[in-house]
């Protein structure tokens, strides 16, 4: 354990995603803290990295999120038919991965029932970055 001063109290924040190291880190922290410490996990998702845009800013990023957006709102009705209706679950993780950035509700519903008639998980956290142009999608290492 750390040595704290007397009468010391901390504010301990710990970075969490869903890898192992972060567990450990989480019961470092929880071992290490003294009553009155406060610890603050905090999860962590690295989009950029996640959507195979490590390499733009955040002015990129904001680009990408308005075209995305553009092209769903201009094609929501087949795009919704097709998240409904596909058996193909290629098909259905590469038209849910063109629309990562938008926030619809109708959509979102839409993807999360495709991956449950589907019994697939289109989770941005399998997306393998290793790619130029197309966003390719890996199955669950869990």
């Amino acid at each position: 354990p750390m040595m704290w001063g007397k009468g010391e109290t901390f504010l301990i924040i710990v970075g969490v995603d869903r890898s192992e190291d972060a567990g450990s880190a989480f019961r470092w922290a929880v071992d290490n803290a003294h009553p009155d410490d406060t610890v603050v996990v905090l999860h962590v998702w690295q989009i950029a990295a996640v959507a195979g845009l490590a390499q733009k800013g955040y002015v990129e990023v904001q680009k990408e999120k308005k075209e995305q957006t553009t092209d769903y709102l201009a094609n929501k009705a087949e795009v919704l038919e097709t998240l409904r209706s596909s058996e193909d679950p290629t098909e259905v993780r590469n038209l849910a991965s063109r629309f990562l950035f938008v926030d619809d509700s109708e959509l979102k519903r839409a993807i999360t029932e495709a991956e449950e008639r589907l019994d697939i998980n289109i989770s941005p956290t399998n997306w393998n970055t290793n790619t130029s142009d197309k966003r390719e999608l890996i199955p669950d290492q869990d």
